[in-house]
């Protein structure tokens, strides 16, 4: 997976933010779409440099990748086109493992390597009428055309 151009497109789609902020989901986020962690509050963290905000998205982007893996297995999302990868670790990264995990019908759809049911799947939900639509959209086109 192309890894500068999954940060790039975590940038485009969250945002960089130095001072803590709520996100749309009411959680208190730092840098790119980086919810503190009980931790992180209990520090009274409220303010990042640019270099730490790097630092927390790529960790961030570890843990989604590491969701997709536990979601598709290893050796299937390593072998998926590097756009579909880019795609999942956006949604996971947004969602989290357990939030892309309830889109039951996609992940189905991926395993049986049926791209334009993925594709459709996604689009047939709250995160995309609602939530996230622009992104949906994007992310969306990346599974089914895999570019």
């Amino acid at each position: 997976m192309n890894y500068t151009q999954t940060e790039l497109d975590l940038i485009r789609d969250e945002g960089v933010r130095l001072r803590v902020y709520r996100c749309t989901a009411g959680h208190l986020t730092i840098g790119v779409g980086h919810k503190l962690t009980e931790r992180e509050l209990l520090t009274g963290l409220s303010e990042i440099s640019l270099e730490q905000a790097g630092y927390l998205l790529h960790i961030d982007i570890g843990i989604a990748l590491n969701g997709c893996a536990s979601i598709f297995g290893r050796d299937r999302f390593d072998g998926m086109l590097e756009a579909r990868q880019r795609a999942l670790v956006n949604m996971c990264f947004q969602l989290g493992t357990q939030g892309l995990a309830k889109f039951r019908k996609m992940v189905d759809a991926i395993m049986r390597d049926d791209w334009s049911t993925a594709q459709a799947e996604a689009l047939d939900s709250k995160w995309a009428r609602s939530d996230s639509p622009a992104r949906a959209q994007r992310v969306a086109h990346m599974l089914g055309r895999g570019e």
